[in-house]
C-alpha cells in the first residue's frame, strides 16, 4: 500500500480537484486511520457525504454498500 500512498497520508492537492460527488463509506468499527482519513478527505473534496456503516467492521457489507449507493446516486445525476 505504502508504494502507492507514499507516506499513507491523503493526498489533499489531488482530492480538491475531484469534480464529482463523493460518497464516503467506513465501517462504525473500522480502524481509527481510516476515519482519519476520512476526515481528511471530508475537508479537502468539494462535494461530499460521509457514511459510517452502525455496527459494521473493517468494511460495510456488499448489501450495506449497496443500499448507500442506490439512496446517494439519483441525488447526485
Amino acid at each position: 500500500d505504502y508504494t502507492v500512498l507514499g507516506d499513507g497520508g491523503v493526498p489533499v492537492t489531488i482530492a480538491q480537484a475531484v469534480q464529482v460527488p463523493v460518497l464516503l463509506l467506513a465501517g462504525e468499527e473500522s480502524a481509527s486511520y481510516k476515519h482519519t482519513a476520512l476526515d481528511a478527505l471530508m475537508q479537502a473534496l468539494p462535494d461530499v457525504e460521509r457514511v459510517i456503516v452502525s455496527g459494521a467492521g473493517f468494511e460495510p457489507t456488499d448489501a450495506q454498500i449497496n443500499a448507500l449507493v442506490r439512496h446517494f446516486a439519483p441525488r447526485n445525476k
